[in-house]
């Protein structure tokens, strides 16, 4: 069993960044929700296109974000 650490605060830049990544997947899912209601195959394709295009987007803000170091050597050098 691993040990659980009590969560540090975030600051309010961090905290702002969530906010803003967690209003792209909602829109992401809203939009979905959308584009299956609609029943347009043709249309479909590209909206879903843009859709993800949109989720890869922030994918990229995400991975962009300051490097962390572990606590703990993850892996071990052999």
């Amino acid at each position: 069993m691993t040990d659980v650490t009590p969560m540090t605060p975030l600051d309010s830049e961090t905290e702002e960044f969530a906010l803003q990544i967690a209003d792209q997947v909602e829109s992401f899912l809203i939009a979905l929700q959308a584009i299956a209601r609609e029943n347009d195959g043709g249309r479909a394709i590209s909206l879903l296109l843009l859709e993800i295009s949109q989720v890869l987007l922030a994918g990229a803000r995400l991975g962009a974000q300051q490097d962390f170091v572990p606590r703990d050597e993850y892996q071990p050098d052999v």
